[in-house]
């Protein structure tokens, strides 16, 4: 998952006054989330909640005002299709497999792509 993006958005929120809380599930065993909020001067970083069972992660779902998917190589897109089928609103990397998963849902935000790989799409 690419989190550098999320990460700066929290930034450019931050310094306009919105608090915003980002959960992160899932491992980061390597402190990924901490050095990017570092990088970017962000007094908030997101919480840590690691592995969570599936009913922690549906009561998750259900709060969330969004899911953010900052993801640039996805094989499947499964948490897109959990959070939607909690109504909560996915807002995903423009890639293809994710518009595919996505369906009618069209919060899609380009990242920036150093190397290669598909480029983003224009959609009317």
């Amino acid at each position: 998952m690419t989190i550098t993006p999320l990460i700066e958005a929290m930034s450019i929120l931050e310094k306009k006054g919105v608090d915003v809380d980002i959960w992160h599930i899932g491992l980061d065993s390597d402190n990924r989330l901490d050095k990017y909020a570092n990088k970017f001067n962000n007094n908030k970083p997101p919480i840590k909640k690691g592995m969570v069972s599936q009913e922690e992660l549906r009561g998750i779902y259900t709060k969330a005002r969004f899911l953010a998917f900052p993801s640039e190589y996805e094989g499947f897109g499964l948490p897109v299709i959990e959070a939607q089928s909690f109504g909560t609103v996915p807002v995903a990397s423009d890639i293809p497999v994710l518009r595919e998963v996505a369906g009618s849902y069209d919060h899609f935000w380009c990242l920036k792509r150093k190397t290669g790989g598909v480029p983003c799409q224009k959609h009317s």
